[in-house]
């Protein structure tokens, strides 16, 4: 046996898979941060998926790191929201109206999942969501597709959840929903995914503009749903500046419509049980900007491992550099760092997510085997090897 097909047998075994990710998750908080950005080219053609490793030990107040590019996913007409939802080494791009592809950035792979059926009704829908998240009891991916569709008779539209299990029969399932008639598809507001749960914002109104005075639970592992009542000062009002955010494994409630202008005062409700909503006032640190004249607007990305509010515009700020923000709610301080290297002639608009390294393969759509390792490029082999000696002497 060569040493090659004996390295390729070794981390290819199942076990050397899930422990790599097992190690990859452990180790996040004290090693450092994966950033995906996915990038729009101008013609539209395509995202440039770039990641940025951020050394979540360093606790200065500004650092800059180098981007690099990992993979180019083509997008399709009619382009909505590309919001990348990064679970457990995958992510989930929703590239079109009515299509979604699937990456996992450290082997380079990607795929597009098939088109619901019956495709001729569901297009008729007006709005589309797509929600990504993880059964960490069956270790299977989902994807849940929230539409409202529209009869053709003109009469009010329905709300429907489909679900596509990346290890399934390759098909979309239509599953019941108890809690409608609630609208809960608006575009620009994503879901968040906490701890087997996917969380997205509802009403009672079919209006997109109307008040969200609710967020719906849905259970990834049991497919159940359960709606979660909103306090009434946090209900949201569709303007921007608040958002579904994940604070110590809770979901909670951000408000911060004044950070960055001037006094930085943020608004915080987190859910504790089912229905007890905590509130908290917090006045966080100015914005180092540095000599950064032009200021954008800062915009919630998400919580990221360390348990820090990630904040970033949605567009570079000078000569293709891109900040990100970090506030560590818990010592109330706020960092900044310099993403260099983007392509500053394909900025349009800049998504980013927290993302973990997995050497687990994208399964085949429509084979129901568990994940596996797809490595046969001799460089990408040389780069495995590299990551499960660093495994090794992480555990001595």
């Amino acid at each position: 046996m060569s040493a090659s097909t004996h390295w390729h047998s070794t981390i290819s075994a199942p076990s050397f898979l899930l422990s790599h990710l097992s190690q990859s998750l452990l180790s996040r908080p004290n090693a450092s941060l994966t950033l995906l950005f996915t990038i729009p080219k101008p013609s539209a053609e395509a995202y440039l998926i770039y990641s940025a490793a951020i050394p979540v030990t360093i606790r200065y107040q500004i650092e800059s790191v180098a981007a690099k590019k990992n993979l180019a996913v083509p997008a399709f007409p009619h382009v909505i929201s590309c919001i990348p939802q990064s679970v457990h080494g995958f992510i989930c791009l929703a590239v079109s109206f009515h299509s979604v592809c699937i990456c996992n950035p450290t082997t380079r792979q990607s795929f597009t999942l098939p088109l619901p059926r019956p495709f001729s009704r569901l297009i008729r829908a007006s709005h589309f969501t797509y929600s990504f998240g993880f059964d960490p009891a069956r270790n299977q991916h989902k994807v849940l597709l929230t539409a409202l569709v529209k009869p053709s008779d003109g009469c009010d539209g329905a709300v429907e959840h489909w679900v596509f299990t990346l290890t399934g029969d390759g098909e979309w399932r239509r599953i019941s929903c108890p809690i409608t008639p609630y609208f809960s598809v608006s575009i620009g507001r994503t879901s968040t995914y906490i701890d087997g749960s996917i969380y997205w914002l509802a009403n009672y109104d079919r209006d997109y503009h109307a008040r969200m005075t609710h967020a719906v639970e849905f259970d990834v592992g049991s497919e159940d749903f359960r709606l979660v009542e909103l306090p009434d000062e946090a209900q949201f009002d569709g303007k921007a500046g608040r958002s579904l955010v994940e604070i110590d494994g809770h979901l909670g409630i951000i408000d911060y419509r004044e950070f960055g202008y001037g006094r930085n005062g943020i608004k915080i409700w987190v859910l504790e049980g089912n229905t007890n909503w905590v509130k908290r006032s917090i006045m966080v640190p100015a914005p180092d900007w540095g000599d950064i004249q032009d200021r954008p607007r800062l915009w919630y990305q998400g919580t990221i491992c360390t348990g820090e509010m990630m904040f970033a515009p949605s567009v570079p700020t000078a000569n293709s550099m891109y900040c990100v923000f970090f506030y560590d709610i818990t010592v109330n301080l706020l960092r900044r760092f310099n993403i260099q290297g983007l392509p500053e002639r394909c900025i349009d608009t800049v998504y980013i997510a927290d993302h973990v390294e997995t050497l687990l393969s994208l399964p085949r759509v429509g084979c129901r085997q568990p994940y596996h390792c797809l490595i046969k490029n001799p460089k990408d082999l040389v780069i495995a090897v590299m990551l499960m000696g660093m495994l090794l002497s992480s555990r001595l």
